[in-house]
Formats: C-alpha cells, sequence, structure tokens
C-alpha cells in the first residue's frame, strides 16, 4: 500500500512508520512529509496561495509573502507602479495594494499609473513642462509656454517678441496675469 494518498508525489505522515522506496530512513522522509494528505495543492514547496490552508508544508497558513506578484495577478507587466508589488492575503482574499495605480492613465504625474510600459499616455503635457511658442520672422521672437494644469497654456507665450502693433503696456499686462496664474497655482 503505497503513503501518497493523494497522488501529489509526497508521501503521507503515514510513511513514518513504513518504509517507502527511495527513503533511506525515516528522517529522509520526514524532510519531504505531505502536510494535507487530501489535498492535491499541498506539499512541500508548493505555491501559497490564499485559501486558509498551509499549501507549502511550511507551518504557517496563507503566508503569501513574495510568492504572487500582483502583475501577474492582473494580467500586467512587471513595470510603472505595478513593479515588485506582491499579493497579500487576508481573510482568504487575495489583495493587490498597488499605490496610484489606474485600469485607464488619468493622472498626469510622469508615472506608469496603468503598468503597460508608457507614461501619461494622453496627457497633453505634465505640469512645469516647457516648449517653445510663437515664432521666428522679423521682428517677432519665439518665447517659452508652459503647461499648466495638465495643459498648454496656449495663449501665454513668455518672452516672445510680438509684431509693433501690440503695445508693451499689453505684453507687461499679459506677463503680470501669467505670474499671477503661476503663483496661484489655477487659471481663475
Amino acid at each position: 500500500e503505497g503513503c501518497d494518498i493523494d497522488l501529489d508525489s509526497y508521501p503521507s505522515k503515514k510513511c513514518i512508520n513504513k518504509f517507502i522506496d527511495g527513503f533511506k530512513n525515516i528522517r529522509d522522509c520526514n524532510d519531504k512529509l505531505d502536510c494535507d494528505d487530501t489535498d492535491k495543492l499541498s506539499y512541500p514547496g508548493a505555491i501559497e496561495i490564499c485559501d486558509g490552508f498551509d499549501n507549502n508544508c511550511d507551518g504557517k497558513i496563507d503566508n503569501m509573502d513574495n510568492s504572487i506578484l500582483c502583475y501577474q495577478k492582473l494580467g500586467l507587466k512587471n513595470v510603472g507602479v505595478c513593479k515588485n508589488i506582491f499579493a497579500t492575503c487576508n481573510n482568504e482574499v487575495e489583495k493587490c495594494n498597488i499605490i496610484d495605480y489606474e485600469e485607464e492613465e488619468f493622472l498626469c504625474d510622469n508615472k506608469d499609473n496603468d503598468c503597460d510600459g508608457e507614461i501619461d499616455e494622453g496627457c497633453p503635457c505634465i505640469k512645469g513642462e516647457t516648449k517653445e511658442c510663437g515664432f521666428d520672422l522679423g521682428i517677432c521672437k519665439k518665447g517659452i509656454q508652459e503647461c499648466i494644469n495638465e495643459d498648454w497654456s496656449e495663449w501665454l507665450c513668455r518672452n516672445a517678441i510680438a509684431k509693433r502693433s501690440i503695445s508693451k503696456r499689453l505684453l507687461i499686462a499679459f506677463s503680470m496675469l501669467y505670474d499671477n496664474i503661476i503663483k496661484s497655482n489655477s487659471i481663475f
């Protein structure tokens, strides 16, 4: 009669009292004993799953530390905010607590929040980012446009030199308005 009751290739605790081929003595057998003879998923070295049982026979129930990565569980890539985040188990419920994770990326925070390998896709710009604006033609010179509230400040072009028809007073007013927007971090 065999000692592998649940047919998971690991002998049951009953093998202590029997000689089994492949084991030279009782100590060899004890090192590889099946901890649950009624469950094929419980044996030494098995992956611990969140089910209220000791699946890997280490004497601890649902100790999933560093056994299941959240990106695998959620079908994502191991990048961005998902990188190397492990699932936890609480009351037989497996959870992935990924800070700043979004199924669809909406935050423009210079992070890959949806774990697809792309950062801030769909965002027109990231706060504080700058680009050239205006044009170099005749007396006109390019200026700098800044991303405010995750959108380009299209009507504000700092340090641009415009046509003579725009008064210096108007340029100063726009510059002061721009400075006030930056200081208050809002448009109105």
